[in-house]
């Protein structure tokens, strides 16, 4: 729009749908010769561009809509050969047409016809072809965003429901290590209350076994022949009865020694488990946190 056509005695006017010259120089000899504008065969295909010709010399199937709803367009190889006059010119008209049919045989337009006929409907073909194409995969990846979308805002979500796990197994262990740790003390505490008692009733003893083993002033009740005594039998009840319960408490006092040792050992023991178990129970919370988010 905005030019008039460049076909003497089209009386169309500025205001209709008008089409430029192609840029291609082979195909605007063309438009010329179809037109008889032997007034601008001189001219390239630069200055032919301010020319231009208006749609009632093209026929209705040199254009093409990709689209329902949209405009239609000319064709790449549309050619106009229609010739739209006033009535003042019909004799004009009649003389040129006559011209034109005496020039050019009949059968070499209806092959051109059929020619351009073939190659707009192939072109129609290949443009909806190729817009259903587009369609297909505007609309796959539209999919694809949406599915990205969501997932997207699902890892959003439980993200932080894990954290909040993660924390959660966190305070539980440190609060399960914390009593661990309170009950190592207070099982300490016990062993050595048992032994302190145990060393003061073995003190008790020896101090007991002391004093019977000192010698009395009295003369009557003195044996000076008890430090040659080797064998149990041969002593009185009383000292036989002493000398049996120090044995006594000395072997239970071994026993004891070898619970305590034992007892520290299995404590050791525990603890080593519970350091591996934790450290094993830490490493796999740290591979399953990063298998989740690499996944994600």
């Amino acid at each position: 729009m905005g030019r008039a056509c460049c076909v003497p005695q089209c009386k169309s006017g500025k205001k209709v749908p008008s089409h430029k010259f192609p840029k291609s120089p082979i195909r605007c000899l063309e438009w010329i010769r179809s037109l008889n504008l032997d007034h601008l065969k001189s001219m390239c295909a630069d200055e032919l561009q301010k020319f231009k010709v208006c749609y009632m010399h093209f026929r209705e199937e040199d254009y093409y809509s990709p689209h329902p709803h949209y405009h239609r367009l000319l064709m790449n190889t549309a050619i106009p050969s229609l010739f739209v006059y006033n009535s003042n010119d019909s004799t004009d008209v009649k003389t040129k047409t006559e011209n034109n049919v005496q020039q050019q045989p009949l059968q070499h337009f209806l092959i051109e016809d059929k020619q351009h006929n073939k190659v707009s409907q192939s072109v129609v073909t290949n443009m909806l072809f190729l817009q259903e194409q587009v369609h297909k995969q505007l609309s796959k990846q539209q999919v694809l965003l949406e599915i990205c979308d969501e997932q997207q805002m699902e890892i959003k979500t439980e993200v932080p429901e894990i954290q909040q796990e993660i924390n959660e197994k966190d305070t539980t262990e440190k609060n399960r290590l914390q009593q661990l740790h309170c009950e190592q003390k207070d099982n300490e505490k016990q062993q050595e209350n048992v032994i302190y008692n145990l060393e003061k009733r073995l003190q008790r003893v020896e101090e007991q076994l002391t004093i019977m083993a000192t010698p009395v002033t009295n003369g009557s009740r003195r044996r000076s022949n008890l430090k040659h005594i080797t064998r149990a039998k041969s002593l009185s009840p009383t000292a036989r009865m002493l000398y049996n319960t120090v044995v006594k408490l000395r072997r239970s006092n071994n026993r004891l020694k070898r619970l305590i040792k034992q007892e520290k050992q299995k404590h050791k023991m525990k603890i080593l488990k519970q350091a591996k178990l934790k450290v094993y129970s830490r490493n796999i919370l740290l591979k399953n946190n990063n298998n989740i988010f690499s996944e994600k």
